[in-house]
């Protein structure tokens, strides 16, 4: 699980509603009451239950709530009588009731303390009292607890140096507190140069940290770096930067502060784990670090040295970072949230592990969809024939928008004027057909699968060479397939096992037919395999045949197309990375080849190589294999998913791996399906669009990039 951040102090400023980001999930606290939402595998919601929720709920217990605060998968929370109490994990003691058990609603740390402020890390908690004695507990493997020992605590221990506190915030590992003084001191893990003390030495008591003349008001730790304002208003930082963390326009770590670059005076920082937010005295907020989730805002996933802005517009009067996603309160009152949305985080009754809408830049219909099954890259066309792009693409121009390296969470018209009746995602190259039949190629061609005749990649589309009129396309890994009008396959780029099915293993930059003289009414190019159905309805297969993919009822690679075994007549084929799916004329979906993650729907994780039926008895129209999960819809439109589901791509709620079909997001009807890379994209008969599972690319069109409204707050 990642690592931490933390809890901003309730801010004068904004009396209506405080946020608070935990890891992977989120608090807040509105009239005295307590909510929480997100990620909730270890209790750390407080709600009694294990179960993560997407919208926020209260806090068990009814307790009147100053102050919260949340670590990794920890949190506590503060009465206006000054009493502490926290929940969730307790492996080394970190919720301080002299227990390693992890609770799951809120119980009292020891010591009959009144504490005025707290916070949590990965593991080690503090708090401090309305003296401003801090004490801290939980895990001290790095001294974090300040206490010169390096002993793990279940309740709390005085901090040393007999100095009063006013402000603490925890790290991964280290802490950062200001004192009642104005003096700014750090202990505990110092490898990246986190204490800010000018060495790489790691202390078991506070030592100061180097700021010279200056004199901060506000602290926030993150994983091993920490932010700083002076009163002034600049920020300044100090720890790890290998994401950019520092603002300073470097990747290079500080062991001392250092200013973060624009000149911007803010209000507020916090700190996530490897990336970082200011809230100018203007209400702007800037992040900057780490953006993998799109957790700085910025309508992007690109890591950032130096402050942006955030999308949308929005003045804010409170934010706060978790691991990957930060949530925020309006001037005017409202909560917002952006970033990682896996364990519904965000609050916005959304995750990725269930469909959203994917906003068309169009005010059209979308008729055709394609995801990659091995790649980051999507496609879809709309009704007046523009093609569009969403996803991630390094060095290749695998979008089509005439830039070599991008990602766009939102779909992007592809360059040029051609009119599309359909697209085609590859792992690194794509396709469009058409209206008129002729075929398009972009992105990768180190192995010609552009099919224009070189090996240079191309960021807009180019004409693949031959002069044929295609009936349809299938693009696969470095592979290409078209079917003609008249029937006839080709294929050209990597040949790897022969999966061009021309009896050789000569990879082409330009088509050449596939062997055999078959009239074909359906292909579909896999990874390293490749699949057609003739038009009496038998489907063949050829190229690589690891477990089976082929389902000749061997594992001997093939050069030329070999029948499908079974005597099935198959209406639509589909192969994936390293299984294959059909559906017959009678709507009976069967699947062959690699069943590790259950991806065949045969209620097993066998590996086979003859065609099985897909369990359920469903009747099929569609079906789709990606990477290591499928799709089918059936004759109502109902969408059915089946496989891996580590990234939610199933959109049953779950990340829960199925070998049987499960309904992806029910009441909604589609009219297509496509089975990607750990996502999966559908498309409505009304031509709306909607995609669920992976995101880190912006493939699924799940655009958590900007912020969005918080449920209920």
């Amino acid at each position: 699980m990642p690592n931490l951040v933390f809890a901003a102090v309730k801010k004068p400023f904004s009396p209506a509603i405080t946020v608070f980001a935990g890891g992977e999930f989120s608090m807040a606290e509105k009239a005295d009451v307590g909510y929480s939402w997100g990620e909730n595998t270890q209790g750390q919601l407080g709600i009694n239950s294990t179960v993560s929720r997407s919208t926020p709920g209260t806090i068990c217990g009814n307790y009147l709530v100053s102050e919260l605060a949340g670590g990794t998968d920890t949190a506590f929370l503060i009465t206006t009588a000054g009493v502490e109490y926290a929940w969730g994990d307790n492996a080394t003691g970190e919720l301080g009731d002299n227990t390693v058990t992890d609770k799951s609603t809120p119980v009292a740390v020891c010591g009959g303390f009144t504490f005025t402020h707290i916070d949590a890390g990965l593991h080690t908690s503090v708090g401090i009292t309305n003296l401003g004695i801090a004490y801290a507990w939980g895990t001290n493997t790095n001294g974090q607890i300040g206490d010169n020992t390096t002993t793990s605590k279940r309740t709390p221990v005085a901090i040393c140096g007999g100095r009063t506190f006013s402000y603490i915030s925890v790290g991964d590992n280290n802490m950062v507190g200001l004192t009642t003084n104005g003096l700014t001191f750090a202990w505990g893990l110092n490898s990246s140069g986190q204490l800010g003390d000018n060495t790489t030495t790691s202390r078991l008591t506070p030592v100061a940290v180097c700021i010279g003349l200056l004199t901060f008001t506000h602290v926030s730790a993150g994983a091993n770096h920490c932010l700083a304002l002076n009163n002034s208003g600049i920020a300044y930082a100090w720890g790890f930067n290998l994401t950019g963390q520092l603002g300073d326009n470097s990747a290079t770590n500080r062991s001392t502060p250092v200013a973060i670059c624009g000149g911007l005076t803010f209000s507020k920082v916090s700190a996530g784990l490897s990336f970082s937010f200011g809230l100018t005295t203007t209400g702007i907020a800037y992040g900057w670090g780490d953006n993998g989730f799109g957790q700085l805002g910025d309508q992007t996933l690109t890591n950032r040295s130096t402050p942006v802005a955030v999308c949308g517009g929005l003045t804010f009067s409170d934010i706060d970072c978790g691991d990957f996603h930060v949530i925020a309160v309006t001037t005017s009152g409202k909560v917002y949230s952006w970033g990682k949305n896996v364990f519904g985080q965000l609050g916005n009754n959304l995750s990725n592990k269930v469909p959203s809408c994917v906003p068309i830049i169009s005010s059209f219909s979308v008729i055709a969809i394609d995801a990659a099954k091995n790649g980051t890259v999507s496609v879809g066309a709309v009704t007046n024939r523009t093609g569009f792009s969403w996803g991630s693409t390094t060095l290749n121009g695998q979008l089509g928008t005439n830039v070599s390296t991008a990602t766009c969470s939102t779909p992007t018209a592809i360059c040029g004027t051609l009119s599309f009746c359909a697209l085609y995602a590859g792992t690194n190259h794509s396709l469009g057909l058409t209206t008129t039949g002729i075929a398009y190629g972009w992105g990768s061609s180190a192995v010609g699968q552009i099919g224009d005749n070189s090996t240079t990649a191309k960021s807009t589309p180019v004409a693949v060479c031959g002069g044929f009129t295609f009936s349809q396309l299938s693009a696969g890994e470095s592979t290409s397939l078209g079917l003609t009008t008249t029937g006839l396959a080709y294929a050209w780029g990597s040949n790897t096992s022969g999966k061009l099915g021309d009896n050789t293993t000569t990879s082409r930059r330009t088509p050449v037919a596939v062997c055999g003289g078959f009239t074909f009414c359906e292909i579909s190019a896999g990874v390293g395999h490749s699949l057609a159905i003739r038009n009496n309805g038998i489907a063949y297969a050829w190229g690589i045949n690891t477990n089976g993919r082929l389902g000749d009822n061997t594992t001997t690679s093939r050069l030329t197309p070999v029948a499908v075994c079974g005597g099935f007549t198959f209406s639509k084929i589909s192969a994936g990375v390293s299984h294959s799916l059909g559906i017959t004329t009678t709507g009976v979906a069967y699947g062959w080849g690699t069943n590790a993650s259950g991806e065949l729907g045969r209620n097993n994780t066998t590996s086979v190589s003859t065609p099985v039926a897909v369990c359920g008895g469903f009747t099929f129209t569609r079906i789709s294999a990606g990477n290591v999960h499928s799709c089918g819809l059936t004759t109502t439109g109902q969408a059915y998913c089946w496989g891996s589901n580590t990234a939610g791509q199933l959109g049953d709620g779950t990340l829960t791996n199925r070998s049987t079909p499960v309904a992806a997001f029910g009441g909604i009807t589609f009219s297509d399906i496509e089975a990607g890379n750990a996502y999966t994209l559908a498309l409505t008969s009304g031509g709306v669009v909607y995609g669920w599972g992976q995101y880190t690319s912006g493939q699924s069109g799940v655009n958590w990039l900007t912020p969005a409204r918080v449920c209920v707050l």
